[in-house]
């Protein structure tokens, strides 16, 4: 069912070790059509900027001899605070740099991401994999209450949803402490039916990420869950492509295990999508 691996990241991002090299090796070895180097773009300072300037001259040097091979990127909201204090102060790192105190102000913040598509283009990025990674814009937030956290991932996804930048939701509803992780039908299934709309309406795709069907943190009933899930937004029109988001080990091949959890969700051949022609930047 599984053709493509459009979420990888190489040793150019600041948490992977993967050759480039490697990446390809693997792909053509699979037949993968597609196979996307996405580095992650967490915040708008220097460091991070140097990390993807260096992904993408290393990948577009080797484009050249891999056609199949894409540049994408990973993108994640930033509190709009964050932003700001890093638009005037790029050479600070971390999420809680020196001199940084949140403003007080009506809550939940604003969202914003590390790069404007425009630059984004300029630096020959193809396409971007946008996904929330924490709860991030609700000062004096309870991060481990269940019904906060959910409302946040879905004003997240929903912002991810409608933003220019956004080509595919990466990891839907990952979560760092698993909150859902042993019953994924806590999530409302209006949220679910809210989020294919815009979705749709937006002509994104959704990602299947390998470690929602294959991490130790995640049940059985959660698994099946979550396949059933993408079968919803497959079936209400959103398309639906596959990430590995593999930051070592690539030699490791989860596609016929997670299958069995999509199969008996429906997924059959052909289901699954590369990105078009059309809906990439360049």
């Amino acid at each position: 069912m599984i053709h493509s691996d459009l979420h990888i990241h190489s040793l150019y991002s600041y948490d992977a070790w993967l050759p480039l090299s490697t990446i390809v090796a693997v792909a053509e070895e699979r037949g993968y059509r597609q196979v996307g180097v996405t580095d992650h773009f967490n915040l708008n300072n220097t460091k991070f900027r140097n990390h993807i300037a260096e992904s993408a001259k290393y990948v577009k040097r080797m484009q050249k001899d891999h056609p199949t091979l894409l540049l994408g990127v990973e993108l994640t909201p930033i509190a709009k605070p964050l932003y700001d204090f890093y638009t005037t102060h790029p050479d600070c790192k971390g999420y809680d740099p020196e001199g940084f105190v949140y403003p007080s102000a009506p809550s939940p913040y604003g969202f914003e991401m590390a790069a404007s598509k425009e630059e984004l283009v300029a630096m020959g990025i193809q396409y971007a994999v946008a996904a929330a990674h924490g709860y991030i814009d609700t000062p004096g937030c309870n991060f481990r209450d269940m019904k906060e956290n959910i409302d946040a991932w879905h004003r997240m996804q929903m912002y991810l949803a409608c933003d220019e930048r956004t080509t595919v939701l990466g990891h839907p509803y990952y979560h760092g402490l698993a909150l859902w992780y042993e019953d994924f039908s806590v999530i409302p299934h209006s949220m679910h039916e809210e989020l294919a709309a815009a979705l749709k309406e937006n002509g994104k795709y959704i990602e299947m990420n390998r470690d929602m069907l294959h991490a130790r943190e995640t049940s059985e009933k959660f698994r099946y869950e979550y396949a059933e899930f993408m079968r919803f937004m497959f079936e209400s029109g959103v398309r639906v492509t596959y990430g590995s988001d593999k930051h070592g080990g690539y030699l490791s091949d989860h596609r016929e295990e997670i299958g069995v959890y999509l199969k008996a969700a429906g997924f059959k051949e052909g289901d699954f999508s590369e990105i078009a022609k059309e809906d990439l930047w360049q």
